[in-house]
């Protein structure tokens, strides 16, 4: 039971996209459509033009077995959305940069995005 000791942990974003992060295999392709991240774009300006100290994204589950490679359980959709406009920010060391989007869903949502968020 040692190695599920810690339970949960706060951090932040900045903190969690500096990590090697990958998304598994048995996740389901990236599907955020133009609405999503319109939603999320939003919700970050109305956060930052009320001078909000934080902005809670909710919940994200990652696995660590090796201690090299942080697998993303749950908030796949947000952390990809995430290095997208950390991207399209000129930031292309940080979040998802090694992973690699073999579904044709997930790589056509992605490009979408992108532009989106460029937009």
């Amino acid at each position: 039971m040692k190695e599920f000791e810690k339970i949960a942990e706060k951090i932040n974003v900045l903190g969690l996209i500096n990590s090697k992060l990958s998304v598994p295999v048995y996740q389901r392709p990236y599907t955020w459509k133009k609405s999503q991240v319109f939603q999320l774009l939003d919700d970050l300006k109305d956060a930052m033009n009320t001078k909000q100290q934080s902005y809670l994204v909710g919940s994200i589950i990652v696995y660590n077995p090796t201690n090299e490679k942080t697998e993303i359980v749950d908030g796949q959709q947000r952390i990809t959305t995430f290095s997208l406009i950390l991207w399209s920010m000129d930031y292309k060391e940080l979040g998802l940069k090694h992973q690699i989007f073999n579904h044709k869903e997930s790589q056509k949502n992605i490009i979408q995005n992108y532009i989106t968020i460029n937009e």
